[in-house]
Protein backbone atom coordinates (compact mmCIF):
# COMPACT_ATOMS: atom_id res chain seq x y z
CA UNK A 1 0.00 0.00 0.00
CA UNK A 2 2.86 2.32 0.84
CA UNK A 3 4.50 1.69 -2.04
CA UNK A 4 0.91 2.39 -4.21
CA UNK A 5 0.84 6.06 -2.74
CA UNK A 6 4.15 6.76 -3.40
CA UNK A 7 4.11 6.01 -7.17
CA UNK A 8 0.74 7.29 -7.25
CA UNK A 9 2.63 11.09 -6.00
CA UNK A 10 5.71 10.35 -7.37
CA UNK A 11 3.28 10.03 -10.75
CA UNK A 12 0.90 13.69 -9.56
CA UNK A 13 4.30 14.98 -8.96
CA UNK A 14 5.69 14.86 -12.83
CA UNK A 15 2.87 15.31 -14.33
CA UNK A 16 2.54 18.46 -12.57
CA UNK A 17 6.77 19.43 -13.00
CA UNK A 18 6.64 18.70 -16.61
CA UNK A 19 4.72 21.67 -18.17
CA UNK A 20 6.85 24.06 -15.83
CA UNK A 21 10.36 22.83 -16.29
CA UNK A 22 9.57 23.04 -20.08
CA UNK A 23 7.86 26.20 -19.91
CA UNK A 24 11.20 27.10 -17.89
CA UNK A 25 13.70 25.53 -20.58
CA UNK A 26 12.41 28.57 -22.73
CA UNK A 27 12.08 31.70 -20.80
CA UNK A 28 16.06 32.11 -19.99
CA UNK A 29 15.57 35.90 -20.52
CA UNK A 30 17.40 36.76 -16.77
CA UNK A 31 20.35 34.35 -17.98
CA UNK A 32 21.50 36.78 -21.06
CA UNK A 33 21.87 35.95 -23.99
CA UNK A 34 23.43 32.62 -25.07
CA UNK A 35 23.63 31.38 -21.55
CA UNK A 36 23.36 27.65 -20.75
CA UNK A 37 22.65 27.10 -17.13
CA UNK A 38 19.11 28.10 -16.88
CA UNK A 39 17.59 26.87 -20.44
CA UNK A 40 20.00 23.55 -19.93
CA UNK A 41 19.07 23.11 -16.20
CA UNK A 42 15.58 23.17 -16.97
CA UNK A 43 15.80 20.86 -19.87
CA UNK A 44 17.79 18.35 -17.99
CA UNK A 45 15.15 18.46 -15.11
CA UNK A 46 12.22 17.93 -17.83
CA UNK A 47 14.42 15.28 -18.95
CA UNK A 48 13.94 13.25 -15.33
CA UNK A 49 10.59 14.08 -15.45
CA UNK A 50 9.92 12.66 -18.11
CA UNK A 51 11.89 9.47 -17.86
CA UNK A 52 10.21 8.46 -14.73
CA UNK A 53 6.88 8.76 -16.83
CA UNK A 54 8.51 6.73 -19.91
CA UNK A 55 9.85 4.00 -17.22
CA UNK A 56 6.14 2.96 -16.18
CA UNK A 57 5.36 2.00 -19.38
CA UNK A 58 9.17 0.36 -20.06
CA UNK A 59 10.64 2.81 -22.89
CA UNK A 60 13.99 3.74 -23.09
CA UNK A 61 15.37 7.38 -21.20
CA UNK A 62 16.57 8.41 -24.80
CA UNK A 63 12.91 9.21 -26.00
CA UNK A 64 12.95 11.43 -23.01
CA UNK A 65 16.00 13.59 -23.88
CA UNK A 66 14.80 13.82 -27.21
CA UNK A 67 11.34 15.11 -26.30
CA UNK A 68 12.51 17.54 -24.14
CA UNK A 69 14.66 18.95 -26.53
CA UNK A 70 12.35 19.14 -29.15
CA UNK A 71 10.13 21.01 -26.54
CA UNK A 72 12.52 23.77 -26.13
CA UNK A 73 13.65 23.96 -29.49
CA UNK A 74 9.91 24.15 -30.72
CA UNK A 75 9.46 26.91 -28.04
CA UNK A 76 13.12 29.00 -29.39
CA UNK A 77 11.45 28.52 -32.52
CA UNK A 78 8.10 30.07 -31.92
CA UNK A 79 9.34 32.61 -30.28
CA UNK A 80 12.30 33.38 -32.74
CA UNK A 81 15.00 33.08 -30.03
CA UNK A 82 17.28 30.92 -31.70
CA UNK A 83 20.70 30.98 -30.60
CA UNK A 84 19.79 33.31 -27.72
CA UNK A 85 18.13 30.59 -25.70
CA UNK A 86 21.13 28.13 -25.62
CA UNK A 87 24.67 28.66 -27.12
CA UNK A 88 25.57 25.49 -29.50
CA UNK A 89 28.66 26.14 -29.54
CA UNK A 90 28.71 25.31 -26.02
CA UNK A 91 25.85 22.43 -26.42
CA UNK A 92 28.36 21.18 -29.23
CA UNK A 93 31.65 21.14 -27.04
CA UNK A 94 29.50 18.85 -24.45
CA UNK A 95 28.56 16.59 -27.34
CA UNK A 96 31.79 15.88 -28.50
CA UNK A 97 33.19 15.28 -24.84
CA UNK A 98 30.66 12.64 -25.00
CA UNK A 99 31.11 10.86 -27.40
CA UNK A 100 34.84 11.04 -27.14
CA UNK A 101 34.49 9.76 -23.59
CA UNK A 102 31.78 6.60 -25.33
CA UNK A 103 34.46 5.73 -27.62
CA UNK A 104 37.25 5.94 -25.36
CA UNK A 105 35.34 3.38 -22.78
CA UNK A 106 34.64 1.71 -25.79
CA UNK A 107 38.18 1.18 -26.46
CA UNK A 108 38.88 0.01 -23.40
CA UNK A 109 36.15 -3.03 -24.04
CA UNK A 110 38.11 -4.47 -27.14
CA UNK A 111 39.42 -7.83 -26.56
CA UNK A 112 42.97 -6.35 -28.89
CA UNK A 113 44.30 -10.35 -29.52
CA UNK A 114 40.63 -11.83 -30.33
CA UNK A 115 40.18 -8.25 -32.77
CA UNK A 116 43.44 -9.59 -34.13
CA UNK A 117 42.66 -13.01 -34.81
CA UNK A 118 38.97 -11.78 -36.11
CA UNK A 119 40.50 -9.15 -38.64
CA UNK A 120 39.14 -10.30 -41.59
CA UNK A 121 35.74 -11.46 -40.33
CA UNK A 122 35.08 -7.64 -39.09
CA UNK A 123 37.04 -6.24 -42.83
CA UNK A 124 34.89 -8.41 -45.11
CA UNK A 125 31.64 -8.29 -43.03
CA UNK A 126 32.41 -4.42 -42.52
CA UNK A 127 32.81 -3.75 -46.51
CA UNK A 128 30.04 -6.02 -47.58
CA UNK A 129 27.64 -4.46 -45.40
CA UNK A 130 28.68 -0.60 -45.79
CA UNK A 131 29.19 -1.25 -49.59
CA UNK A 132 25.71 -3.24 -50.68
CA UNK A 133 23.57 -0.71 -47.96
CA UNK A 134 25.36 2.57 -49.67
CA UNK A 135 24.32 0.87 -53.25
CA UNK A 136 20.90 -0.16 -51.80
CA UNK A 137 20.61 3.59 -49.99
CA UNK A 138 21.80 5.53 -53.36
CA UNK A 139 19.49 4.40 -55.42
CA UNK A 140 16.51 4.57 -53.07
CA UNK A 141 18.15 8.20 -53.06
CA UNK A 142 17.61 8.27 -57.19
CA UNK A 143 14.52 6.57 -57.63
CA UNK A 144 12.77 8.09 -54.42
CA UNK A 145 13.73 11.13 -53.65
CA UNK A 146 14.92 12.27 -57.15
CA UNK A 147 18.51 13.27 -56.66
CA UNK A 148 20.09 14.07 -59.63
CA UNK A 149 21.66 16.48 -62.22
CA UNK A 150 18.62 18.66 -62.80
CA UNK A 151 17.44 18.77 -59.07
CA UNK A 152 20.14 19.36 -57.10
CA UNK A 153 22.69 20.87 -59.79
CA UNK A 154 26.96 20.00 -60.13
CA UNK A 155 26.95 18.90 -56.42
CA UNK A 156 24.22 15.87 -57.22
CA UNK A 157 26.86 13.30 -56.89
CA UNK A 158 27.92 14.35 -53.17
CA UNK A 159 24.97 14.87 -52.06
CA UNK A 160 23.67 11.04 -53.70
CA UNK A 161 26.73 9.70 -51.65
CA UNK A 162 25.95 11.58 -48.43
CA UNK A 163 22.39 10.45 -48.92
CA UNK A 164 23.66 6.97 -48.74
CA UNK A 165 25.84 7.21 -45.94
CA UNK A 166 23.31 8.68 -43.49
CA UNK A 167 21.48 5.42 -44.28
CA UNK A 168 24.40 3.38 -43.85
CA UNK A 169 26.20 4.47 -41.50
CA UNK A 170 25.08 3.28 -37.64
CA UNK A 171 25.47 4.94 -34.72
CA UNK A 172 27.78 4.11 -32.57
CA UNK A 173 26.47 6.28 -29.58
CA UNK A 174 23.44 3.76 -29.59
CA UNK A 175 25.05 0.76 -30.80
CA UNK A 176 27.73 0.64 -27.92
CA UNK A 177 24.76 1.65 -25.20
CA UNK A 178 22.67 -1.52 -26.45
CA UNK A 179 25.90 -4.06 -26.39
CA UNK A 180 26.65 -2.34 -22.74
CA UNK A 181 23.17 -2.25 -21.33
CA UNK A 182 22.42 -5.56 -22.37
CA UNK A 183 25.86 -6.96 -21.08
CA UNK A 184 26.91 -8.42 -24.80
CA UNK A 185 30.10 -5.97 -25.18
CA UNK A 186 32.40 -8.95 -24.27
CA UNK A 187 30.77 -11.46 -26.35
CA UNK A 188 32.07 -12.92 -30.02
CA UNK A 189 29.07 -10.88 -31.72
CA UNK A 190 29.64 -7.46 -29.25
CA UNK A 191 33.14 -7.63 -30.29
CA UNK A 192 32.31 -8.00 -33.85
CA UNK A 193 29.63 -5.09 -33.52
CA UNK A 194 31.90 -3.12 -31.85
CA UNK A 195 34.76 -3.71 -34.65
CA UNK A 196 32.31 -3.04 -37.09
CA UNK A 197 31.33 0.26 -35.38
CA UNK A 198 34.89 1.06 -35.59
CA UNK A 199 35.57 0.57 -39.16
CA UNK A 200 32.50 3.05 -40.26
CA UNK A 201 33.99 5.59 -38.39
CA UNK A 202 36.74 5.34 -40.45
CA UNK A 203 34.59 5.14 -43.62
CA UNK A 204 33.03 8.27 -42.44
CA UNK A 205 36.57 9.98 -42.03
CA UNK A 206 37.08 8.76 -45.71
CA UNK A 207 33.73 10.14 -46.97
CA UNK A 208 34.07 13.47 -45.39
CA UNK A 209 37.75 14.26 -47.36
CA UNK A 210 35.58 12.63 -50.69
CA UNK A 211 32.81 14.71 -50.01
CA UNK A 212 34.73 17.89 -49.64
CA UNK A 213 36.51 17.17 -52.85
CA UNK A 214 33.85 16.78 -54.53
CA UNK A 215 32.50 20.19 -53.37
CA UNK A 216 31.84 21.75 -56.84
CA UNK A 217 32.56 25.48 -54.61
CA UNK A 218 35.95 24.22 -53.50
CA UNK A 219 38.98 26.02 -54.28
CA UNK A 220 42.82 24.86 -54.16
CA UNK A 221 43.48 21.78 -51.82
CA UNK A 222 45.18 18.29 -52.67
CA UNK A 223 44.24 15.63 -54.62
CA UNK A 224 41.30 12.99 -53.29
CA UNK A 225 43.77 10.49 -53.20
CA UNK A 226 46.39 12.22 -51.18
CA UNK A 227 43.62 13.69 -48.63
CA UNK A 228 42.76 9.88 -48.45
CA UNK A 229 46.39 8.38 -48.19
CA UNK A 230 46.94 11.34 -45.31
CA UNK A 231 44.08 10.19 -43.10
CA UNK A 232 44.96 6.33 -43.45
CA UNK A 233 48.40 7.67 -43.19
CA UNK A 234 48.15 9.29 -39.80
CA UNK A 235 46.05 6.31 -38.10
CA UNK A 236 48.55 4.31 -38.97
CA UNK A 237 51.49 6.88 -37.34
CA UNK A 238 48.76 6.69 -34.34
CA UNK A 239 48.89 3.15 -34.06
CA UNK A 240 52.72 2.89 -33.73
CA UNK A 241 52.56 5.92 -31.37
CA UNK A 242 50.61 4.12 -29.14
CA UNK A 243 52.31 0.83 -29.07
CA UNK A 244 55.14 2.22 -28.04
CA UNK A 245 53.82 4.26 -25.74
CA UNK A 246 51.82 1.57 -24.53
CA UNK A 247 54.80 -0.57 -24.25
CA UNK A 248 57.59 1.92 -22.45
CA UNK A 249 55.56 4.02 -20.98
CA UNK A 250 51.95 3.43 -19.67
CA UNK A 251 52.19 0.57 -17.72
CA UNK A 252 54.27 2.19 -15.49
CA UNK A 253 52.19 5.05 -15.41
CA UNK A 254 48.96 4.07 -14.30
CA UNK A 255 51.06 1.70 -11.95
CA UNK A 256 52.18 4.55 -10.15
CA UNK A 257 48.53 6.75 -10.58
CA UNK A 258 46.61 3.26 -9.26
CA UNK A 259 47.78 4.53 -5.98
CA UNK A 260 45.16 6.73 -5.97
CA UNK A 261 41.31 6.88 -7.22
CA UNK A 262 41.72 10.80 -8.18
CA UNK A 263 45.18 10.24 -9.59
CA UNK A 264 43.65 7.23 -12.02
CA UNK A 265 40.67 9.19 -12.81
CA UNK A 266 42.49 12.45 -14.07
CA UNK A 267 45.11 10.56 -15.70
CA UNK A 268 42.67 8.61 -17.54
CA UNK A 269 40.56 10.93 -18.27
CA UNK A 270 43.48 13.22 -19.44
CA UNK A 271 45.20 10.28 -21.73
CA UNK A 272 42.07 9.59 -23.35
CA UNK A 273 40.80 13.43 -23.98
CA UNK A 274 44.67 14.40 -25.02
CA UNK A 275 44.83 11.47 -27.36
CA UNK A 276 41.79 13.21 -29.10
CA UNK A 277 42.94 16.64 -28.67
CA UNK A 278 46.33 15.83 -30.40
CA UNK A 279 44.03 14.21 -32.87
CA UNK A 280 41.91 16.87 -33.43
CA UNK A 281 45.60 18.97 -34.19
CA UNK A 282 46.46 17.22 -36.71
CA UNK A 283 42.92 16.91 -38.75
CA UNK A 284 42.50 13.56 -37.59
CA UNK A 285 39.00 11.95 -35.95
CA UNK A 286 39.30 12.45 -32.55
CA UNK A 287 36.82 9.68 -31.56
CA UNK A 288 38.92 7.66 -33.40
CA UNK A 289 42.15 9.06 -31.68
CA UNK A 290 40.06 8.55 -27.96
CA UNK A 291 38.98 5.10 -29.47
CA UNK A 292 42.88 4.03 -29.79
CA UNK A 293 43.58 5.16 -26.77
CA UNK A 294 41.33 3.59 -25.21
CA UNK A 295 42.23 0.10 -26.21
CA UNK A 296 45.47 0.70 -25.36
CA UNK A 297 44.04 0.77 -21.47
CA UNK A 298 42.07 -2.50 -22.36
CA UNK A 299 45.13 -4.68 -21.39
CA UNK A 300 45.97 -2.99 -17.88
CA UNK A 301 44.46 -4.69 -14.36
CA UNK A 302 43.03 -1.01 -14.07
CA UNK A 303 40.29 -1.50 -16.77
CA UNK A 304 37.41 -1.08 -14.65
CA UNK A 305 38.57 0.93 -12.27
CA UNK A 306 38.80 3.72 -14.96
CA UNK A 307 35.20 2.74 -16.51
CA UNK A 308 33.24 3.26 -13.02
CA UNK A 309 35.26 6.76 -13.08
CA UNK A 310 34.35 8.19 -16.70
CA UNK A 311 31.39 6.34 -16.74
CA UNK A 312 29.12 9.04 -15.08
CA UNK A 313 30.58 11.58 -17.81
CA UNK A 314 30.44 9.79 -20.45
CA UNK A 315 26.42 9.14 -19.58
CA UNK A 316 26.31 13.03 -19.22
CA UNK A 317 27.44 13.74 -22.79
CA UNK A 318 25.21 11.14 -24.22
CA UNK A 319 21.99 12.78 -22.79
CA UNK A 320 23.38 16.40 -24.53
CA UNK A 321 24.01 14.83 -27.28
CA UNK A 322 20.17 13.48 -27.32
CA UNK A 323 18.79 16.64 -26.24
CA UNK A 324 20.70 18.82 -28.39
CA UNK A 325 19.66 16.29 -31.37
CA UNK A 326 15.73 16.82 -30.36
CA UNK A 327 16.41 20.60 -30.28
CA UNK A 328 17.79 20.84 -33.44
CA UNK A 329 15.03 19.01 -35.27
CA UNK A 330 14.25 20.40 -38.31
CA UNK A 331 10.39 20.02 -38.85
CA UNK A 332 9.78 21.22 -35.71
CA UNK A 333 9.91 25.00 -37.13
CA UNK A 334 7.55 27.23 -35.28
CA UNK A 335 7.61 30.43 -36.52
Amino acid sequence: MLERGFTRTLVAFVMLALPAVTWAAGSGESSGPGSLVVPLGMMLLGATVLAILLSYVKQSSLLAFIGVGAIGGFYAKSIGAGDELISKELMSAFIDIGIILLLFMAGMEVDIKGMIKRWQLVLINGAGQISLLLIVSMGLGVAYIGIGADTFGDGWFATLIYFGLCLTLSSTILVIGTLKKTGQMETLHGQIALGLMVLQDVVAVVALAILLSLDPSREGGGSLGLEVAMIFLKMAILIVILYFFTKYVLNAMFKYLARSSELLFIGALGYGMGVGGLCEVVSFSSGIGAFFAGATLAALPYRHEIEDKVEPLKAFGVILFFIALGFDLPFLDGA
